[in-house]
């Protein structure tokens, strides 16, 4: 919902590129749910979550799911403590997928839990656009975390599967997992969808070190998480592993990324990288160490690039005068404390 000239924010805030940023103790996206109402909604939310999750079981996980991906898509009308629920019911359901060694229905479970992580995503870009809050940048943490675990769950589930894939498209990111050989990485290419970085690897230079059969995960996500605006973000993450053993390996190789015009426009490339156009008007960006889309790496480079990274004396005071815990709000971008400013 936009504000515009159509809506007066309820006359409890302000309409600011063309989005309500509400007053104090006024929520939603059109800032009309007072505090009364918001904090009776939310508690009816988590209740609800709660319900749910104490009848999760193995055979139903999609349905709680579903259950919990509904009531958390309304960023709006969620707090940090749904958030901490939502990456909690994951965490928990993947526990579940820990005690079976055979679960036909891998897929469709991995599909409805990276729902759910979604929702986390959204919640974070929506409510803390920019990163101004340790707790935020604590659930990218953990959800990167949670989607590397169901990565594992895959590659476990299909390490008797030369060839095995499987793509995952959410709200907020796209999901490649697919289990080479080391000879199939020579100038492999991923193309999820025209709406996402294309990549393509260069010929190994550790072929003959690298382990037989090799896991690689690649997540996109979606939006720019350091950025309030609707440009789509160009960053994402690269993961291989030994598909026998789950241990990290690094290949050594280069990478080009495309990035279709159509979506993404003239962008610059990561600064490692050197800039050009394809024939079709296309950027890429030819970079010579694959190892800086590892997720480390990117998770670090988010950090280095938030509001997090610049403690000015006024920030500094804001920590004692404002309150410990962050509400879902309508707008972005207040300073709360969350017990430490470092990762």
């Amino acid at each position: 919902m936009s504000c515009g000239t159509s809506s007066l924010c309820s006359n409890q805030g302000e309409c600011i590129d063309n989005t309500c940023n509400c007053n104090p103790g006024f929520y939603s996206k059109d800032c009309s749910i007072n505090q009364f109402v918001y904090d009776l909604q939310l508690q009816l939310r988590q209740n609800l979550m709660n319900s749910a999750l104490s009848s999760m079981t193995m055979e139903n996980i999609p349905e709680i799911m579903s259950i919990m991906d509904a009531l958390t898509q309304q960023s709006d009308l969620n707090a940090n403590t749904t958030l901490n629920m939502t990456l909690n019911a994951a965490t928990q359901a993947i526990q579940l997928l820990d005690t079976s060694s055979d679960n036909p229905n891998l897929a469709t479970d991995i599909q409805a839990l990276s729902n759910l992580i979604s929702d986390g995503f959204d919640q974070v870009i929506q409510l803390d656009c920019g990163l101004f809050h340790h707790f935020s940048l604590q659930a990218l943490n953990q959800s990167y975390e949670l989607l590397q675990e169901l990565s594992d769950k895959f590659i476990i589930a299909s390490n008797n599967t030369p060839g095995a894939q499987l793509n995952i498209s959410t709200n907020a990111f796209l999901m490649h997992r697919g289990i080479y050989n080391s000879s199939q990485l020579n100038n492999l290419q991923i193309n999820i969808s025209d709406d996402s970085p294309q990549i393509q690897l260069s010929s190994l230079q550790n072929e003959q070190s690298l382990p037989s059969s090799i896991a690689l995960t690649y997540i996109y996500s979606k939006e720019n998480l350091l950025k309030c605006d609707s440009a789509p973000a160009t960053n994402f993450t690269l993961e291989f592993k030994n598909a026998q053993n789950l241990e990290v390996i690094k290949p050594n190789a280069s990478i080009l990324i495309t990035y279709p015009q159509s979506t993404f426009g003239l962008i610059p490339c990561p600064n490692e990288c050197a800039r050009s156009n394809d024939p079709k008007g296309n950027t890429t960006c030819f970079c010579k160490d694959i190892s800086i889309f590892d997720v480390k790496s990117q998770l670090g480079r988010i950090y280095n690039e938030s509001n997090l990274r610049f403690l000015t004396l006024s920030n500094i005071s804001k920590i004692f005068s404002v309150a410990i815990f962050l509400h879902g709000r309508s707008g972005c971008c207040s300073l709360a404390y969350y017990g430490s400013l470092l990762p």
